[in-house]
């Protein structure tokens, strides 16, 4: 079995990402979400982006939370482990 999430316009499916290939004849069930979808505003992009920059600069100023007990780095007695030796 295998899933594929798109969208139904005018009576046909359009896949999101890679187009659909099935060879042959295979039984299918399309189930249709009662959500309409809209286009992808590029701007909402630039919109969240610049929001998301906006707040990191004014929480600079937050780093003092982490000096908490609870998130004090301790030694663990051990080396660290890096993945790429080989």
């Amino acid at each position: 079995m295998q899933a594929y999430e798109g969208y139904l316009e005018n009576g046909r499916f359009y896949p999101i990402g890679q187009p659909v290939k099935i060879i042959g004849r295979h039984r299918v069930i399309l189930t249709v979400l009662d959500e309409s979808v809209t286009a992808h505003n590029k701007n909402d992009d630039k919109v969240f982006w610049a929001e998301f920059d906006r707040s990191a600069r004014e929480s600079v100023h937050e780093n003092h939370i982490f000096d908490d007990e609870a998130f004090l780095r301790r030694p663990s007695g051990r080396e660290p482990i890096d993945f790429n030796e080989a």
